[in-house]
């Protein structure tokens, strides 16, 4: 991916999470994958003070380094779900052929949440996050095609 293109989608992750959250400071974030675009994104949400980061991606060696250049917790993707029970944020790019998170695999976290709102921003392409997923209660989800177009009216 291009870098400023890439600049530009990871700073719309911060600015969704802005219009979601208001004040960014100790929100907690999840990277699904550990890609450019998930570490860029990372880095726009802590300057916004966002944190903790936890990273999981399907190559534990691939989340070390970038936990590791991020000073972020790496978590077990096979865990993925349970991190969802307190994850504020959830930027997904990794490169799974099918859906990651679905209703059905979603749904059964948020009890845990208590009704605090779930932002997932999905840079994957084909995407992680299923397109109904945004139907249940206090879950904002946002494609590749959504920041893409928030971006073009930015321009």
């Amino acid at each position: 991916m291009r870098e400023q293109a890439a600049i530009s989608l990871a700073s719309a992750a911060t600015l969704l999470a802005t219009k979601v959250f208001g004040d960014l400071a100790d929100l907690s974030i999840l990277l699904v994958g550990s890609g450019q675009i998930a570490e860029l994104a990372a880095k726009h949400l802590q300057a916004a003070r966002a944190a903790p980061v936890r990273v999981t991606d399907r190559s534990p060696k691939c989340a070390r380094e970038l936990g590791a250049r991020l000073g972020a917790e790496v978590t077990d993707f096979g865990g993925v779900y349970i991190s969802l029970s307190s994850a504020d944020v959830v930027v997904c790019s990794s490169a799974s052929s099918k859906y990651i998170f679905t209703k059905e695999n979603v749904a059964p976290m948020l009890r845990h949440r208590r009704f605090r709102p779930l932002l997932m921003v999905d840079f994957a392409l084909p995407g992680d996050i299923a397109p109904n997923l945004n139907e249940l209660e206090n879950v904002f989800t946002y494609d590749l095609y959504d920041i893409q177009r928030m971006v073009a009216r930015a321009a």
